[in-house]
Parts: C-alpha cells; sequence; structure tokens
C-alpha cells in the first residue's frame, strides 16, 4: 500500500471517529434526560396483622418517577403508582388497589364493605385530585368487586398503621418479605418523623391547606 493510500484511510478512518464522537455528542443529552426521568419499580411483600388477629401476606408495588437529579441523588418524585394484591381467604377471590397515595392501613370491612384502604397524600397535586379531603385522609372501600373513595371516616381516629409506609425502609426492604412484627417496628422507630402516616388523626390538617 502507497502513501497516498495509507493518509487516505487514516483520513475515512479518522472521519469515521469523529462522526462517531458527534453522535455520542448529540445522544448523551438525550440518555441523561431518560434516566433522570424514567420510571423504576420497588417490589416486596408484606405480612398484614389486621384488627381481628388474622394475618394476611400481600404483594406490594410502587412505580416511582426520578427527576432532579436521578437515582444516583436518590431525589424521586414519589409514588406514581403504588399497588396491594392479595389473595381474600374468605372469598378466595383477587383484591387489587391501586393509587398514587401512600396506603397507611389495610383492613377487612363491615357489611357490603370487603375491605377498606387509608391512604394520604405526599404531594399537594394528589391531594388536590382526590377532593383535598379533611383531614387528609381517603378511605377507599371495595364494594362489589369496585373500589369506592370518600373522606375518612372518624371511626379510623387513632388506629395505627399495619402497613409499610417509610420511603427509606422500603426502598432496604425491595424484594424482602417483611413480618408484622417487623411492619410494626419499623413504623414505630419511624413515627415521630411521619406521625401523620403512622396513626390516623382526624384532626391533622395537611400542609397542602396551610
Amino acid at each position: 500500500m502507497g502513501n497516498d493510500e495509507e493518509r487516505m484511510l487514516e483520513m475515512k478512518i479518522w472521519k469515521q471517529t469523529m462522526w462517531l464522537i458527534g453522535l455520542a455528542a448529540l445522544a448523551m443529552p438525550m440518555l441523561f434526560i431518560w434516566w433522570q426521568a424514567r420510571d423504576i419499580e420497588w417490589k416486596w411483600e408484606e405480612e398484614t396483622l389486621l384488627e381481628s388477629g388474622e394475618k394476611i401476606r400481600i404483594q406490594r408495588k410502587e412505580i416511582r418517577k426520578i427527576v432532579g437529579g436521578g437515582e444516583l441523588f436518590q431525589t424521586m418524585r414519589g409514588i406514581k403508582e403504588g399497588s396491594i394484591k392479595f389473595i381474600d381467604k374468605t372469598s378466595g377471590k383477587k383484591v387489587y388497589w391501586s393509587s398514587t397515595l401512600v396506603p397507611i392501613i389495610l383492613e377487612r370491612g363491615k357489611g357490603k364493605i370487603q375491605w377498606s384502604v387509608i391512604a394520604s397524600n405526599v404531594w399537594c397535586e394528589d391531594f388536590s385530585k382526590y377532593g383535598s379531603p379533611k383531614p387528609p385522609y381517603v378511605q377507599f372501600d371495595l364494594v362489589d368487586e369496585g373500589w369506592i373513595y370518600h373522606v375518612v371516616d372518624n371511626g379510623w381516629h387513632d388506629k395505627m398503621a399495619n402497613l409499610l409506609i417509610s420511603e427509606k425502609e422500603i426502598k432496604k426492604n425491595i424484594g424482602k418479605f417483611l413480618t408484622s412484627s417487623e411492619i410494626k417496628d419499623i413504623n414505630e422507630a419511624n413515627g415521630f418523623a411521619h406521625r401523620r402516616y403512622t396513626i390516623i388523626d382526624v384532626n391533622e390538617i395537611s400542609n397542602c391547606e396551610k
């Protein structure tokens, strides 16, 4: 191969290399935006202690959207969608609940109500979405295989959470199974920082109203 051919080959390789570098430079910002805004999924299982003393095993999942720095900096949008799934031991039917709110209590219902979930918001947009409830708790009731929601009944006042509510503890236990005793201990340890989510207080005022 002559010198001219070698120079032409080197020039061709250089041009291809510059083209790839330029393409990467264009793609990097888009990849960075995707990395920051992508959804992540957390799954774990819990043993839930009901008021009657019955224990049920539930599957929980949270889809979260990362913003403002990405997972490296642990900056979360919060719950894009959270869900609870389990088999009702009495009816043998699957029960599925989902919302953007934080579930605090899962309990068997009374009369026509098969199950109830008490939940609260993290973000004010979710507070408004559910009608700005006062106090800031939403009660979801499963009736005839469909969920209806309304402001929490006063009868739930002073009821303690039986679901894991701490984001930090959830993240630590992704993929694991937590017993009802472990959940109770974790919630009690986080009660001061997350009191609104560990005990239902009908006198609670949302920070979205302050």
